[in-house]
């Protein structure tokens, strides 16, 4: 997926302005210019991000089926979806569907 996909995908999901200022999230995205969809151990990924926890409680009633991929970087940091990770691990699940950050070849 293109990272104009995954923008869109993002800009879908967040209805405040200011999620887009926290850590520089489109510029985070724009690292990559492709991100493959993986289901991801919860194990192997870091979050920097402080949580809400209503809002893990609201993707938790939807249910992890409903919800949206996370993003991350080829690092296994959270470039998006923090609230939806806390929310995969306090359901007990193992992995977690996400679009990671394919580093860029450099033309030889």
């Amino acid at each position: 997926m293109s990272s104009d996909k995954v923008e869109a995908m993002v800009v879908d999901i967040h209805h405040n302005k200011e999620d887009f200022d926290e850590g520089n999230l489109i510029d985070r995205i724009y690292e990559y210019d492709v991100y493959e969809e993986r289901n991801i151990p919860i194990e192997n990924i870091t979050s920097p991000w402080e949580v809400d926890e209503a809002l893990v409680d609201e993707y938790i009633k939807k249910g992890s089926e409903n919800m949206p991929p996370i993003v991350i970087d080829s690092d296994y940091d959270i470039i998006d979806g923090t609230h939806r990770f806390a929310a995969v691990k306090r359901l007990g699940l193992e992995t977690i569907k996400a679009y990671i950050g394919v580093e860029n070849e450099t033309p030889t």
